[in-house]
């Protein structure tokens, strides 16, 4: 028996991804969590949570555990920020990549040159749903333009 190729892996991986992130029932993103409020209903009474949907019909999609603890805050904030929809983009964009590594020259989506800059902004947009973003310590600004005249 013969190794998995690696376009073999990546295609096998966005499979997988892409059946977890449509499986039917799933709730749709983006998912979202408030760090000023906790879930006050059960089964995750004052709890972190992750929420979906509108305000006012807020669905729990996963309780992170007591308000108290900070595991409970930064992993609501992680499970919100990759909702299904980021799943679906990353399926994607290693569907794309699993192409280019089988030398695979279909690209009827995108052009060859542009086909995995297309896919890595897909999954940024679903990252983000909608915030526009921010400069951090992980994303330094960009490089002031340098004059390249001769003098």
């Amino acid at each position: 028996m013969t190794d998995p190729s690696p376009a073999d892996e990546l295609r096998a991986a966005a499979d997988k991804l892409r059946a977890l992130a449509t499986t039917p029932g799933i709730t749709p993103g983006p998912w979202r969590h408030d760090p000023d409020t906790s879930w006050n209903q059960s089964p995750f009474f004052g709890q972190e949570y992750v929420g979906a949907g509108p305000a006012r019909e807020i669905e729990c999609v996963a309780g992170t555990g007591p308000e108290s603890e900070p595991h409970a805050v930064a992993n609501a904030v992680y499970i919100a920020a990759m909702h299904p929809g980021v799943g679906v983009a990353l399926a994607r964009w290693l569907s794309v990549e699993a192409l280019t590594w089988a030398g695979d020259e279909v690209h009827s989506e995108c052009s060859p040159t542009t086909c995995t800059l297309d896919a890595a902004l897909t999954v940024a947009r679903a990252i983000l749903a909608g915030q526009a973003p921010q400069d951090g310590p992980e994303r330094p600004h960009e490089p002031a333009p340098t004059d390249t005249k001769e003098q």
